[in-house]
């Protein structure tokens, strides 16, 4: 089964995600950081949301979640050749 770029995209934001999550209980534990990480990630955060913003305003991720509302049954066919393949 061959698997497209929607399940790679939600594959990497979930462990982009986990990992992330994973530093910040850490850090919440009392893990120690330095302040210039600490700089540079707030910094960083602010920009990403910021790009993230203005990539929504110019309609960037309008095609993206056309993919994921509409696949023109796309994922029934793949479905159905699965279903073919597989001796009972």
């Amino acid at each position: 089964m061959v698997f497209g770029g929607r399940t790679a995209l939600v594959t990497v934001l979930l462990l982009i995600g986990s990992f992330a999550a994973l530093e910040i209980f850490r850090i919440l534990r009392g893990g120690r950081t330095s302040l210039p990480v600490a700089i540079v990630a707030i910094c960083l955060l602010f920009v990403v949301a910021a790009g993230i913003f203005a990539a929504l305003d110019l309609g960037i991720f309008d095609k993206m979640l056309l993919r994921f509302s509409s696949d023109k049954r796309s994922a029934l066919a793949r479905y159905g050749d699965l279903q073919s393949a597989v001796p009972f």
